[in-house]
């Protein structure tokens, strides 16, 4: 084995020296071939060129008025909203068959399977109990309806309208399927309405999974730094909140090795000290966020007041009414995909109270 990399070793060097020898050569050629005019008019367009520059770093100077229009323009990103004009959202329900490039083909030209033709004659016979997509789709309720392509499809949320301003901390509540996740991932840009429309003035940070974008294999200050990054940080900003989500954390040395080796309680302590990091100007929350050991919920809790008080514009979805009263100034009661109740946080919880009372006297 050493005699073999010892003949590679100088089969490198050879290759080496002999693109020396040909990039030498080239250089020389390419020197020759230039007249002494043209280099000296090279030069005089990079002076030139540098003086320009220099000019344009003195004259770039920012004059007062361009001054009070740039705090201008901070001061109209500082006044963030959200305003939501009859926005619906669909899904369609697709089975096997809608995959099947067979069945869509047969169906758009009016042709169905024996195995339909079958069923229907069944049915009109009263020897089935399988019902048909008319039945099907009364049974499942006005959410539900067939779309152009014959497919079902349900009405996630329908005709929402919704004016928040800074300051406004908003809790949604409502029963499973009520369409609260389906609204915070609308108004977070994932999903887009098939009708209405939405405007949003301010940067949307939704948090909806703590430890979303986090690399097992990568250390944790790589992790902090992976998640600033994506964030659009500058490496200035990184380095500030990187010593200051270390010192939150107290993860010491644990910050040098990959994070596949953490515990549970450790991952929960660097995603929460990396989510918490930056001031949101519209926070979107799916549950409130919680962490960790006893020994560092009171610290996250004094850090999360500060986050959530930074924040513009604050929607939270829950299913407890405990949580709105803490954290929120106006509640919003889904039900069904609509909104039923838009006012005071007590008000909406009696509401909230009332219905779940009323289904389970059914």
């Amino acid at each position: 084995m050493s005699i073999g990399y010892k003949n590679y070793a100088r089969f490198i060097e050879k290759v080496v020296s002999k693109k020396n020898k040909v990039s030498q050569s080239t250089n020389k050629k390419v020197q020759s071939t230039v007249p002494v005019s043209e280099t000296k008019s090279v030069e005089k367009r990079v002076k030139s060129g540098v003086q320009n520059k220099q000019f344009s770093s003195i004259t770039s100077k920012e004059t007062p008025k361009q001054k009070s229009t740039k705090n201008l323009s901070r001061t109209r990103k500082s006044t963030t909203s959200i305003v939501v004009d009859k926005a619906s959202v669909e899904f369609p329900l697709l089975d096997i068959k809608a995959k099947s490039l067979r069945h869509v083909i047969m169906r758009k030209f009016g042709y169905k399977s024996k195995w339909e033709d079958r069923l229907n004659k069944l049915r009109n016979e009263g020897l089935t109990q399988f019902r048909t997509k008319e039945e099907d789709l009364k049974q499942l309720g006005a959410r539900f309806f067939q779309d152009e392509s014959g497919f079902i499809s349900v009405r996630a949320l329908e005709k929402i309208s919704l004016i928040l301003k800074k300051g406004d901390r908003i809790g949604l509540l409502g029963r499973n399927g009520a369409g609260k996740t389906t609204l915070l991932r609308l108004l977070a840009g994932i999903y887009e309405p098939v009708s209405g429309e939405i405007k949003i003035n301010g940067a949307v940070t939704p948090m909806f999974a703590l430890e979303a974008g986090m690399d097992p294999d990568a250390t944790g200050y790589e992790n902090i730094r992976l998640r600033a990054q994506l964030l659009g940080l500058t490496n200035e900003e990184i380095d500030h909140i990187q010593e200051e989500i270390a010192d939150f954390t107290g993860l010491g040395d644990y910050l040098n090795v990959p994070i596949r080796t953490y515990s549970s309680g450790m991952m929960v302590r660097l995603s929460f000290g990396c989510a918490t990091a930056l001031r949101p100007e519209i926070l979107l929350m799916d549950e409130m966020i919680g962490a960790g050991d006893a020994a560092f919920i009171e610290e996250a809790n004094d850090r999360l007041e500060n986050f959530v008080g930074a924040a513009g514009i604050m929607v939270v979805a829950t299913h407890n009414p405990g949580i709105l009263q803490e954290w929120c100034n106006k509640g919003i009661l889904l039900e069904k995909g609509r909104v039923k109740a838009v006012g005071e946080v007590d008000d909406v919880i009696d509401l909230y109270d009332r219905d779940l009372q009323l289904v389970k006297g059914q």
